[in-house]
């Protein structure tokens, strides 16, 4: 089956003080689980607000696909991710969920 990477941008610009899970992949990754996938999530708040361990995981663990939750505001963040996706992994399909579309990678 594939491995399959979930990615959680967050708006950077302001702090909030607290930091909700990213449910909507949380489900994703269960019925992907389900189907016999392997399933990592990266939130971008909790681990990674440099993206080294973004691009440490895209290195070592190759996904065969890459999906990435986005709302309006963290369309900055998110062009930069798909950038280091795009450094390490050429081919690899990004899917976009959530409320903006930004294009094509």
């Amino acid at each position: 089956m594939s491995k399959v990477l979930l990615i959680k941008p967050r708006f950077l610009i302001v702090e909030f003080p607290f930091v909700t899970p990213p449910l909507g992949l949380l489900y994703i990754s269960a019925t992907l689980k389900e189907h016999g996938h392997e399933v990592k999530i990266h939130d971008c708040v909790m681990t990674d607000k440099h993206f080294d361990g973004l691009r440490r995981i895209v290195e070592e663990w190759q996904p065969d696909f890459i999906g990435i939750s986005i709302i309006i505001t963290e369309v900055d963040q998110t062009i930069k991710i798909m950038k280091i996706i795009r450094e390490k992994l050429r081919d690899v399909p990004i899917i976009l969920e959530g409320t903006v579309a930004i294009g094509k990678s």
